[in-house]
């Protein structure tokens, strides 16, 4: 390829390339450690652990920090063969050498992991270790957060489960038409005859995905007389797949209309380029709104749904994560009143009660990030509840 957009380029070999990313590699990881530790903030961690399909175990760690002249950063520290058992003490152990490793054991606030059991034993013995160490903010109070994606993610499955049958044969139809490139232009001729206007073509879903599921059944949609059609001509065909019924169709519109806001708020809080976690309350407030109007529906498949929906939600965010919430109230755009909004359009008998709550975490890790600070903009004069109080009035 290079040659052909330039004669005069000398192709490298791939053991030639293979040495040039392992030299910048080695660069980059004696000078990363560096940085590290010149920090004045904590580092917020993600983890995550999956199972590549030969059957071999890898582990991934990745920093997120604001430098000093706040810009945002994410550097992946490791990703890294994890061989079995995939226990919690086994999980602690290597995360804990990691940090060692590359001597941040000492600045950590936070760690997001996903919603396995071995993760949330992982996370308590890795807090006590912390604890030793170096004590952690509010002695770890606010060191695991849930993946909100993946809440999402389960939240949503649960919902899809209802209409398993009319995924699976969405799902052929669409393998079914993109096949082979006849049958693509036999169904284009089709699309064209009955004067169905869509820009979008036929999407086919990713199992671990719960979102490509969505677009999936979203495109097939206004396909549906076309699959139809095609059903008709080729009725000889025996391996021509089952055709939803009319039944099953208006449940993948319906439930369409529900997962729609769900694909927008995944998008959103999925971002990589700007600040997520001032969005997760916001959102998360948006979702149980939605659940809970469609719970009360009268439609008894939308309701049934809701209601599974809803019950998933509760397993996960009962109670919204404390430390997002203080992401949500130093936006300034939402402030602390906005907190207040949201409870109270909720539950307005224990909204005071959640709000007094979520004013009293957030002066406990203020006055921790006081009394750490030798480098306080608090003047000396001033005592830490005068502090707490100036903090507040931004967000009243």
């Amino acid at each position: 390829m290079h040659r052909y957009l330039n004669d005069d380029c000398v192709p490298l070999s791939r053991n030639t390339a293979k040495n040039h990313c392992l030299k910048i590699h080695k660069r980059e990881k004696q000078r990363l450690p560096r940085s590290l530790s010149q920090l004045s903030c904590r580092i917020c961690l993600t983890s995550d652990l999956w199972t590549s399909c030969v059957g071999h175990g890898f582990l991934s760690l990745t920093a997120h920090y604001i430098d000093d002249e706040w810009n945002l950063h994410a550097k992946i520290l490791n990703f890294c063969h994890m061989p079995p058992p995939h226990t919690a003490s086994a999980l602690h152990d290597k995360l804990h050498d990691l940090l060692k490793e590359w001597r941040i054991h000492k600045k950590v606030f936070t760690m997001t992991l996903d919603n396995a059991r071995a993760n949330d034993n992982m996370q308590d013995l890795l807090c006590d270790t912390l604890n030793v160490h170096a004590r952690l903010p509010c002695g770890g109070e606010f060191f695991h957060v849930r993946c909100g994606a993946h809440v999402l993610n389960l939240i949503v499955k649960e919902g899809l489960k209802l209409i398993d049958v009319g995924i699976i044969k969405i799902k052929e139809l669409v393998k079914y038409v993109t096949g082979s490139e006849g049958r693509k232009l036999k169904f284009g001729e089709i699309v064209s005859g009955l004067g169905i206007s869509s820009s979008r073509g036929l999407w086919l879903d990713c199992p671990t995905r719960w979102n490509s599921t969505y677009k999936m059944l979203v495109r097939a949609l206004p396909y549906r007389g076309a699959f139809s059609s095609m059903g008709w001509m080729e009725r000889t065909n025996y391996s021509f797949p089952d055709l939803p019924t009319d039944e099953e169709w208006y449940r993948i519109e319906k439930i369409c209309n529900l997962l729609q806001p769900f694909d927008e708020i995944t998008t959103l809080i999925s971002g990589r380029k700007y600040p997520t976690a001032n969005l997760y309350l916001k959102n998360v407030w948006r979702i149980e709104l939605l659940l809970s109007s469609y719970a009360d529906c009268e439609d008894p498949f939308l309701k049934s749904m809701a209601m599974k929906m809803k019950e998933k939600f509760k397993d996960y965010w009962n109670s919204y994560s404390m430390i997002l919430s203080f992401a949500a109230i130093l936006d300034p755009r939402y402030k602390f009143q906005f907190v207040k909004y949201c409870f109270s359009q909720l539950d307005s008998e224990t909204a005071e009660l959640k709000c007094k709550i979520v004013r009293d975490q957030m002066y406990k890790l203020f006055g921790e990030y006081v009394k750490e600070s030798s480098h306080s903009n608090v003047s000396n004069a001033r005592t830490q509840d005068d502090a707490l109080a100036v903090c507040f009035t931004f967000f009243p």
